[in-house]
C-alpha cells in the first residue's frame, strides 16, 4: 500500500522538455497531505465499525 513516506520520498528523473520539477513536487506534497488525512479518517472509521459491531453483538445476545 502506498503511504505518505513513499510519496514524500519519490523522485523523478528530469528530461528535456519534461515537467516542471516544482509543480511535480508541489503536487506530490498535496497528494501526501491528503493521503495522510484519508488514512487517519479510515483508521477512525475502522475503530467506529469495531465499536458498533461489539455493541450490536451485545444487543443481539441480550435480545435472545
Amino acid at each position: 500500500m502506498l503511504n505518505k513516506k513513499d510519496i514524500d520520498e519519490k523522485k523523478f528523473e528530469s528530461s528535456f522538455r519534461g515537467y516542471s520539477k516544482e509543480e511535480v513536487d508541489d503536487f506530490l506534497d498535496e497528494i501526501s497531505d491528503q493521503l495522510s488525512v484519508l488514512i487517519r479518517e479510515n483508521m477512525a472509521l475502522a475503530e467506529q465499525v469495531k465499536s458498533l459491531q461489539a455493541e450490536n453483538e451485545k444487543l443481539a445476545s441480550g435480545a435472545s
